[in-house]
């Protein structure tokens, strides 16, 4: 199986506080959030999926909140595609 595309979009200063939960406006186009998953590195570095709703593709970004109290923000939103996971459980 091939690799897919993805669609890569360089953030501008209209993507406002990636910390908030949205949704964003950026060049005529709106991302609404759909999940976030905390993990720890340096601090608390957050991965964010967004979906674009003109087209209702999905995308990731990620922040990080530095132990040194710094924020660091991701530039760009990287097109992602969903996949679905079955787990079984036992009772």
């Amino acid at each position: 199986m091939g690799k897919k595309k993805r669609e890569r979009i360089d953030m501008t200063d209209e993507f406002e506080d990636q910390t908030c939960d949205g949704p964003w406006e950026m060049e005529g186009e709106t991302y609404k959030k759909i999940t976030e998953t905390l993990s720890h590195s340096d601090g608390e570095c957050t991965t964010v999926i967004v979906q674009r709703e003109s087209d209702e593709k999905f995308f990731s970004f990620s922040w990080v909140y530095t132990y040194s109290q710094n924020y660091s923000m991701d530039d760009e939103l990287y097109e992602v595609f969903p996949k679905t996971i079955t787990t079984t459980t036992y009772e």
